[in-house]
């Protein structure tokens, strides 16, 4: 299932949020995890640009990025490049073989080896995503209003989509088909077809506040609503689920058996196989990360008990010890799972 980087309302994704939560925690956990399982340990010491780990994503060139409060940097093997890219590092799209955008904490930066071009300058730019030819979408955060601009870069700058001016774009996410699905404050979602182009979206869910967009393997759209459940979309019709719950939905993933999963605020994890809803882990509070792998594990952590743990078909394994909660999990090409603390750096997982 395809997953967005990030909405409105969760601490989770929320840049701002994100920051001010990390240093919140630094004067409560200690300095590491014991672990269940034979995790490594990987911190500035071992040459990470930063702690505070933002985000993880496979790199189509090699390796995999790793996006911090101090710095973008990039793992090959058991090699940690650091890039020119340092501050906030919110988002990487990488253009060809050696060029690549990052979206920070002070605009966007196209960076060529050692060269970096800024644009959008003062704004926190992220996610950043392909859409059409060369060109890309991303949205551009004004720190002072909170609120956020749909940009498009037509292959020499970045401006704003009119058909959304005026609108507090909270989150974005380009689906396998390559439509660009736009959460809108109070204003449901705008879709964006490459071959249509940007004056016309089509609009879902108008009037509502949508928390989270994902698509699963038979290409439905999963949202969730603003304290009214989540709804699913199968390309004619929209399909309420959850409506009584009281609840707004802070991710959405889908399992390799094809069951869905909702994290939520306030009340742990609901999962639903087709047939019937089932609710776990209620009483935990705010599930912050959850993650499938290739495996068939649902990994999670959440902000009250923190650390790693999978469900393997029938019971929760602990296998990343607590307190400090895990902010992403990435499974690499050749099966390691990397873990990206809020505070404490990496910690990665050869295969089992």
């Amino acid at each position: 299932m395809n997953a967005t980087p990030g909405t409105s309302h969760l601490l989770k994704t929320h840049p701002l949020a994100k920051a001010a939560f990390a240093l919140a925690l630094l004067a409560l956990l200690p300095s590491a995890a014991s672990a269940a399982d034979d995790w490594k340990h990987v911190t500035v010491a071992e040459g990470l640009p930063g702690n505070e780990t933002q985000f993880l994503k496979n790199d189509a060139a090699g390796g995999y990025w790793v996006g911090t409060l101090a710095g973008l940097g990039r793992v090959v093997g058991d090699k940690i490049e650091k890039t020119p890219v340092k501050g906030e590092a919110w988002d990487v799209l990488r253009v060809d073989a050696t060029h690549y955008w990052v979206g920070t904490g002070g605009g966007a930066a196209l960076v060529e080896g050692e060269k970096v071009t800024p644009f959008m300058r003062g704004g926190i730019v992220t996610p950043i995503v392909p859409f059409h030819d060369k060109t890309c979408l991303s949205l551009s955060k004004d720190r002072g209003t909170e609120t956020s601009t749909l940009m498009h870069f037509d292959g020499s700058d970045w401006k704003p989509v009119p058909a959304l001016k005026g609108k507090n774009a909270v989150d974005l996410i380009r689906l396998a088909d390559g439509k660009v699905w736009v959460s809108v404050e109070g204003d449901g979602l705008a879709v964006f077809d490459p071959a249509k182009g940007l004056a016309a979206p089509t609009r879902h869910l108008e009037s509502q506040n949508v928390t989270t967009v994902a698509q699963d393997s038979s290409g439905r759209v999963w949202c969730g609503l603003w304290q009214r459940g989540v709804t699913v979309f199968d390309g004619k019709a929209w399909t309420n689920h959850l409506a009584n719950q009281s609840i707004y939905a802070l991710s959405i993933r889908q399992d390799k058996a094809g069951a869905v999963w909702v994290a939520t605020d306030k009340a742990g994890l609901w999962r639903y196989d087709g047939k019937a809803w089932t609710n776990d882990l209620k009483d935990e509070g705010p599930i912050t990360l959850i993650e499938p792998t290739s495996d068939g594990k649902m990994w999670i952590s959440s902000q009250s008990v923190g650390g790693l743990r999978y469900f393997d078909g029938k019971a929760w394994v602990v296998s990343l010890a607590g307190p400090t909660p895990i902010r992403c999990l990435l499974e690499t090409p050749d099966g390691k799972l990397v873990a990206g603390s809020v505070l404490e750096g990496l910690y990665i997982l050869g295969k089992k």
